[in-house]
């Protein structure tokens, strides 16, 4: 058994070392985060401690000296250290008062906390809650229509939302497109039982790019070659057309070519009997 002695000696040793080790600090932005992370909590716990004080005394809860101090803490932190986030004071007492007065309500009454089950999107990480689809559609999550429900979890269930294939459709730039042979875009549209979508103009007729018009088309299968590529014309000024409003179109096979209709606004009624435009449909 070692003596008193040398038992001195080895912890003399292990202060000696371990005092040695450099251990890095926060950095600026850790100190930031953490001061602000306290700052949220504080706040939370002011109104807390508000609302039990008017409950009672049965008047209604202050919070000025809450707001006060909140606003103060974060200038603070934001003043003494290098901050990565671009949350306001405004802002998280916002966030945070949404949260306290939820607390407050479900504690006043028989009610409970926000959560997934009871028909309204009010939890954290809910997408929807029963028939409540928070305004969202097929069409906003990228489908081109059908029913968009809510499953158990409380996500959103995209299976009755129909994809534009389902219709004979290519997807492009996110819409769905088909070849109007000889015809306009508003028949070709009703024919996949679709309205006219204004993505016809602004993504690949008069209103888009000469670049998505041959993607569209290449998409529709009208590749280059077999088709020759023009670009941009005025299709006004060519007698074999002479058409406004056409957009992106490709030309018969007796002489194939690619080309978009720029001398007049591209529109859902043009056609010409030679000629098949593509047709953004929705």
């Amino acid at each position: 058994m070692r003596d008193f002695g040398s038992q001195i000696l080895h912890a003399a040793f292990i202060v000696t070392f371990s005092t040695g080790i450099a251990f890095a600090g926060p950095t600026a932005a850790e100190k930031c985060e953490s001061a602000k992370n306290k700052a949220a909590g504080k706040y939370a716990l002011c109104r807390g401690k508000a609302e039990a004080k008017a409950i009672r005394k049965g008047t209604a809860p202050e919070y000025t000296k809450c707001d006060s101090k909140l606003d103060k803490r974060w200038t603070k932190a934001e003043l003494k250290a290098a901050c990565l986030d671009t949350v306001s004071a405004a802002a998280i007492r916002d966030f945070v008062t949404a949260g306290t007065d939820t607390i407050a309500t479900a504690l006043a009454s028989a009610g409970a906390l926000p959560e997934c089950g009871d028909g309204e999107v009010n939890a954290v990480g809910e997408q929807c809650d029963g028939a409540d689809l928070a305004g969202t559609s097929c069409n906003d999550l990228g489908h081109l229509a059908g029913a968009l429900a809510c499953d158990g979890t409380c996500g959103f269930d995209a299976t009755g939302c129909n994809s534009c294939a389902s219709f004979g459709g290519v997807k492009q730039g996110g819409s769905c497109w088909f070849l109007a042979t000889a015809t306009d875009c508003n028949a070709a549209c009703a024919a996949a039982g679709l309205s006219y979508s204004a993505a016809t103009a602004t993504y690949a007729g008069d209103g888009g790019t000469l670049a998505h018009c041959y993607a569209v088309m290449d998409a529709l299968g009208q590749t280059s070659p077999p088709f020759g590529d023009v670009g941009d014309t005025d299709c006004l000024g060519n007698g074999s057309i002479a058409v406004s409003g056409l957009g992106c179109v490709v030309t018969g096979p007796g002489f194939p070519l690619r080309l978009r209709c720029t001398s007049t606004p591209t529109n859902a009624s043009a056609s010409h009997p030679d000629i098949a435009r593509a047709c953004a449909c929705e």
